[in-house]
């Protein structure tokens, strides 16, 4: 039975992470290594369930451990983008040379008495497991279990401190996955079974990562940006979902119309009398239907070029809409300046050619 639950959980993570692979056509490589630490956590433990021989259940051990040293660690990165925080580069380094040294301790398993003293292989129920005796640097596992939990603990209540800027959906997402994963673990060392639920808790994680990555990417504004121009400062972008809901808008818009700091993520927009809404919402809700062009709007003394363009990721198009702003001030100025110089030219060569009629 639990060689089987073991071999149900591997297979979940395989059509998981291909289901994940297969609808994201432009994944990144944070989300890819988070999905194949998950399975080969669960390959790791299905292989040691079905050992015959100690050697063979080692190196199984050491294959779940990869998962397990390295899982954790993606998921603190994964929690990280979710809440468009940058983790510090001494930072990452330290936690990435930590589950490193943990892992180099785990293949010494079998060979010496760092990590694991004694180690032999049993069978019950079915499936086979190991009986160890911990060694004196053991410890370091559980430490990293502790600090990895305290900081995805420090993002989900960031989450939930920010939720007026926040998607209630990527809360429920932190939320969910981050406490999955610390329940198993915790349920893990309090029963001090030998059946491993870790992988359980990752897979909830991968689960709730395929179904709301496509509008995690929505809400990803740079990479949205990134697509259409480059010089992200120099120019206004507000994103909206396929139901007209607000998603986010970058710092020079903000500036240009301080009101979006005061609209809710996930919310339609509350209809108003502002210029905002008028020149820019409501024309949203226009070109929806008909597809028209740009448009230009005055800002006090700046011009404004406003395009709309539909958002699309990997095979699914239609995921919102974003609105760019391009600031057209000068330009404009110029072109009256053209205009107002060739008035005056023309009204000049008027009397020029009127008096010498006369």
């Amino acid at each position: 039975m639990v060689t089987w639950f073991y071999f149900i959980v591997f297979v979940l993570s395989l059509v998981m992470m291909g289901s994940f692979l297969f609808r994201n056509k432009n994944v990144d490589t944070l989300f890819i290594l988070f999905s194949l630490m998950v399975t080969l956590n669960c390959m790791g433990r299905y292989m040691l369930a079905i050992s015959h021989s100690l050697e063979t259940a080692i190196w199984a051990n050491r294959i779940l451990y990869v998962g397990g040293c390295f899982t954790p660690l993606l998921t603190v990165f994964v929690l990280a983008r979710l809440c468009n925080q940058r983790i510090p580069r001494v930072m990452a380094v330290l936690m990435v040379l930590y589950s490193t040294i943990v892992l180099a301790l785990v293949m010494t398993i079998g060979k010496c008495g760092i990590y694991y003293e004694h180690v032999e292989l049993a069978q019950g129920n079915g499936y086979s497991y190991l009986v160890k005796t911990y060694g004196p640097l053991h410890i370091l596992y559980p430490v990293m279990m502790i600090m990895y939990s305290a900081i995805m603990l420090f993002y989900v209540v960031l989450a939930i401190r920010r939720r007026k800027q926040f998607s209630f959906q990527i809360v429920v997402t932190l939320s969910v996955s981050c406490f999955s994963v610390m329940f198993m673990y915790v349920l893990e060392r309090v029963l001090r079974s030998n059946i491993s639920f870790l992988s359980v808790g990752y897979l909830i994680g991968i689960a709730l990562l395929i179904k709301y990555f496509e509008r995690i990417n929505i809400y990803d504004m740079s990479s949205n940006v990134a697509q259409t121009m480059e010089r992200l400062q120099e120019y206004g972008y507000m994103v909206f979902d396929d139901k007209y809901k607000y998603v986010n808008a970058n710092a020079y818009l903000k500036e240009v119309f301080p009101e979006v700091n005061d609209w809710e993520v996930d919310k339609e927009v509350p209809a108003s009398d502002s210029y905002l809404y008028r020149e820019v919402v409501e024309y949203l809700y226009h070109w929806t239907k008909g597809k028209d062009g740009t448009k230009t709007i005055q800002v006090n003394d700046s011009f404004f070029e406003m395009d709309i363009r539909e958002i699309s990721y990997g095979r699914k198009s239609g995921m919102g809409y974003l609105v760019e702003l391009i600031d057209r001030t000068l330009e404009k100025k110029y072109y009256n300046a053209i205009e107002i110089t060739m008035w005056f030219l023309k009204k000049k060569w008027q009397r020029k050619r009127k008096t010498s009629c006369i």
